[in-house]
């Protein structure tokens, strides 16, 4: 627990409180080949990757580990696709309580989803991970319609990331022939 709490350089007031949730975490999971120390590395990814450790739900924990023992994806595959879909749910949500739960539900049916279409899940995850600022835009900031879309380019063959240069290269091509149609009028 110091370990972590030094790595994320937080000063955790409740340490019993977090020292009681890792260990029910562990123990709850225990039988299925859960360690304390893959709770803590999923807890400190959450909270580098969100900057604050307030913002880590030892429940998420919990669903992660839960989610990484059904296998296709690692534990911190899962721990950076939950906190990209948690960013992009908490300006949606009354609450962190609320962003947490909406998360863990979209991580759900995006895992779900990826099982349903034969996409590997790790694939699924690792998308939703690293989604760009321009795909989520365009997007609407949406998890549920990433999770489809990331469904729809792997049938194509592609990434999201893919579809959105592709995109891009096609604005390209109409911003060229207008530049070119401008050029001959003048």
């Amino acid at each position: 627990t110091m370990n972590t709490q030094r790595s994320i350089g937080s000063a955790v007031t409740g340490l019993q409180q977090f020292q009681a949730a890792v260990g029910g975490i562990t123990d709850k999971y225990r039988g299925m080949g859960v360690t304390s120390q893959q709770v803590l590395d999923m807890i400190t990814n959450m909270a580098q990757s969100m900057g604050s450790f307030s913002q880590v739900s030892t429940e998420a924990a919990g669903h992660i580990a839960q989610l990484s023992m059904h296998g296709g994806a690692s534990a911190s595959e899962f721990t950076s696709a939950y906190t990209s879909i948690l960013q992009m749910t908490q300006g949606l949500a009354n609450s962190k309580e609320e962003a947490n739960k909406t998360a863990m539900a979209i991580q759900r049916y995006a895992t779900n989803l990826a099982m349903a279409n034969g996409v590997p899940i790790n694939v699924m995850m690792n998308q939703l991970a690293n989604v760009s600022d321009q795909v989520a835009t365009t997007m609407g900031s949406n998890p549920q319609a990433l999770a489809q879309a990331v469904v729809q380019a792997s049938q194509l063959g592609t990434t999201l990331e893919g579809i959105a240069s592709i995109m891009n290269n096609h604005l390209n091509i109409e911003q060229s022939i207008a530049a070119e149609m401008e050029a001959s009028v003048l």
